[in-house]
């Protein structure tokens, strides 16, 4: 066990994710982050009160790396093919990080509790609705008003 110098609470909060992606949401405790991260099994205690918490944060932290790699896919002034890529992104991430989109979409975590994991959830929305809005607004397709999804469990 070493002593951390450095930002525990992203640490920890990377080793879990690290941990899941790889391995799923099963038998994951604060306990077994702090033995990843090398620090005691207290440490986190002092950033998380429950293993929600930490999972709520693993999932925005999953909400801001969808949101990163739909963003940076987007590189033309083509709407449509844009809205293409999304698509494309979304889906890739989701095979890539299938133990993480669990986490994000199916994991019964009391999203109305962690106001950060809502709005990240909500700009990854935004980045999709933005582009079918814009296709909507030049008449390309037509769409009744979109409602965000309700995340709220």
């Amino acid at each position: 066990m070493r002593y951390h110098h450095g930002n525990l609470k992203s640490n920890l909060i990377n080793c879990a994710y690290e941990w899941i992606a790889s391995n799923g949401i099963d038998n994951i405790s604060l306990r077994k982050i702090a033995e990843i991260a090398e620090v005691s099994q207290t440490a986190p205690y002092r950033h998380f009160k429950s293993k929600e918490h930490l999972l709520a944060e693993v999932a925005t932290l999953g909400f801001e790396k969808l949101s990163f790699e739909i963003d940076k896919n987007i590189t033309t002034d083509n709407a449509t093919d844009d809205l293409v890529r999304c698509g494309v992104t979304y889906i890739e991430f989701g095979l890539n990080n299938e133990h993480i989109i669990d986490l994000m979409f199916n994991y019964p975590i009391k999203k109305s509790e962690y106001p950060s994991l809502l709005e990240s959830a909500d700009t990854a929305f935004g980045l999709l609705l933005k582009r079918l809005k814009y296709l909507h607004d030049l008449s390309l397709i037509h769409i009744s008003e979109p409602t965000r999804p309700r995340l709220i469990s």
